[in-house]
């Protein structure tokens, strides 16, 4: 997973996934990480992006318009799905919890298919 944001958060996340303070889990304790979870220091995306491909066994000169991916955007944002993962806190009742975060899935085969009809 390739993270974007402001400097500041990125460093603070990736310090917090190199020194937890709790174990880390992708959903449930059964489910570890395969791998390492931060593969290059925040900096440069296309630097990031070309490590992330490296170590996950491909070349690294892969486009990312290749491959599927998801962003996060506004809800105005035409083809916008709604995901209610935002975390609100977990001590309020289960429908309180969370709140809605919007994302558009850009597929791979979509953005071929728009580079080529034009």
């Amino acid at each position: 997973m390739l993270l974007d944001g402001p400097s500041a958060l990125l460093e603070e996340i990736t310090a917090a996934l190199r020194n937890p303070k709790w174990g880390v889990w992708l959903g449930r304790k059964c489910c570890l990480a395969a791998g390492p979870l931060v593969v290059a220091p925040p900096g440069n995306r296309a630097t990031v992006w070309r490590e992330l491909l490296r170590r996950s066994g491909f070349f690294g000169d892969e486009p990312e318009e290749q491959s599927d991916r998801i962003i996060e955007v506004s809800a105005d944002t035409s083809g916008a799905d709604m995901i209610d993962d935002n975390p609100l806190g977990f001590g309020r009742p289960i429908g309180e919890r969370h709140a809605p975060r919007w994302v558009l899935r850009v597929s791979a085969s979509r953005v071929e298919a728009d580079s080529t009809s034009t």
